[in-house]
């Protein structure tokens, strides 16, 4: 067995039940729009001011100014973001997560203009939001590209798998958000499709380009490596955000599982091993002795102080999400 499938192995049964495996989206309620410029700033102003603004479509619509399916849009994209939590009849609050990013006087980057941020979001939306065709992109290929036609086929047997039987068009617009949602523009898009896709943040990450077309089918390529713009404070903010999840009670972490493990930081991130080295060689200075990285030829591993938690471990570097 490889370290990859291994580590993925037991990693899956550490998460076994956790409620990131909860299909809690519905397959096009993003309709078919991409998460925009200025929505997420829009929304979390929206929802502060008034919770049940979701209550009334008819006044969402007015209060947004935006249209009817950009306003469930816009609702699905806060939620699967992890940036408010609640219903329409009861109410939208902010999360303690969107608080601690968004706050116009508190937060880190209210107006999200640096690209750190937009790596935060991209974590939450990879180990939360529990999509089909994240899951299958970050999670289930290990080649660093892939076709149109393998991603489809993919992610219609993921439906299958939770026992959904789905119409191939259905399949094509949810691969199609997740695509458009990283992959940069080029002029093979036809007018109408650029209206669609213009303007998603994400693809300032450069985590995923496309190839020049083939005449048989598109193909799709990850940016294994370092990442510009993903600092070490967020990189560690997602391990321990992993930790937490996946085995609060440890005090260690093995390299394996930062790497291969099905929603750690190596594979939602796109890192090498050497990358995911770089940041843990540093991990004791900046937590003050709290982590420590141990790389011998026996051992490869994260380990972190009895008296402190991940939990603990992210407020000290900046994102207390208990704040209000």
């Amino acid at each position: 067995m490889t370290d990859r499938t291994d580590a993925r192995t037991n990693r899956d049964e550490r998460f076994s039940g956790h409620e990131s495996f909860v299909c809690r989206y519905g397959w096009l309620r993003h309709e078919s729009f991409v998460c925009r410029y200025g929505w997420l700033r829009k929304l979390f102003d929206a929802i502060s001011s008034d919770p049940t603004i979701f209550a009334d479509e008819e006044s969402a619509i007015l209060t947004l100014g935006i249209g009817k399916n950009m306003v469930r849009s816009i609702r699905f994209w806060g939620e699967a973001f992890s940036l408010m939590e609640g219903t329409p009849t009861q109410g939208y609050h902010p999360t303690a997560f969107s608080r601690c990013l968004l706050n116009e006087h508190t937060g880190l980057d209210p107006y999200l203009e640096d690209r750190n941020s937009l790596w935060l979001l991209h974590w939450k939306i990879a180990t939360n939001a529990n999509l089909a065709a994240w899951n299958v992109a970050l999670q289930d290929i290990q080649d660093h590209q892939f076709t149109r036609k393998r991603f489809l086929e993919l992610v219609y047997l993921r439906g299958r798998r939770g026992n959904k039987e789905l119409a191939e068009s259905t399949i094509k617009q949810h691969t199609d958000i997740f695509l458009h949602t990283y992959a940069s523009m080029n002029h093979h898009y036809d007018a109408q499709m650029l209206d669609e896709v213009i303007g998603s943040p994400l693809q300032e990450l450069g985590l995923l380009k496309r190839s020049v077309t083939d005449v048989k089918d598109d193909i799709f390529i990850f940016d294994i490596g370092p990442k510009r713009g993903l600092t070490t404070k967020t990189f560690l903010y997602a391990l321990l955000d992993y930790w937490e999840k996946c085995s609060s009670s440890s005090k260690t972490l093995s390299l394996k599982e930062i790497m291969f493990g099905r929603l750690g930081p190596g594979a939602v991130f796109k890192l090498s091993e050497f990358d995911v080295l770089q940041y843990l060689d540093i991990v004791e200075d900046i937590t003050d002795g709290y982590l420590q990285f141990l790389d011998s030829a026996d051992v490869r591993s994260l380990h972190m102080r009895r008296e402190t938690d991940p939990s603990s471990l992210k407020i000290r570097l900046g994102f207390d999400e208990t704040r209000s």
